[in-house]
């Protein structure tokens, strides 16, 4: 028994439509899990991202204000003042870096 051209060309169509609407509906999915994504990495991997950059910043001048005590230190004779004022942003970058990692901890806190 032979089926007749209109019910080929229907179900070749059927067929067609069916296999378009799956793949739609695959790429809808991939475009939601990409949204997800997109929306994680601007809202919690960003901002986390630039502050280990800050802390990094504040711990690289540390470096720079120790070597200046040091180099300071070193001098045959030492000015108490100019020791004291790179002792103390000495102090200050690891405070505020301090800041910045507590800080840190409590953002990825209210992330999860």
């Amino acid at each position: 028994m032979r089926l007749p051209i209109s019910l080929k060309i229907f179900s070749i169509t059927t067929a067609l439509l069916a296999l378009m609407v799956v793949v739609t509906w695959l790429s809808v999915l991939n475009f939601r899990q990409l949204n997800n994504q997109v929306r994680a990495l601007s809202d919690y991997y960003l901002p986390l991202q630039q502050q280990v950059a800050s802390v990094e910043i504040l711990i690289r001048q540390q470096i720079v204000h120790m070597e200046r005590v040091m180099a300071g230190m070193e001098a045959a004779k030492p000015d108490a003042d100019y020791l004291a004022k790179e002792s103390n942003g000495f102090d200050m970058r690891g405070v505020n870096a301090d800041q910045i990692v507590d800080s840190s901890l409590r953002f990825l806190a209210e992330a999860e």
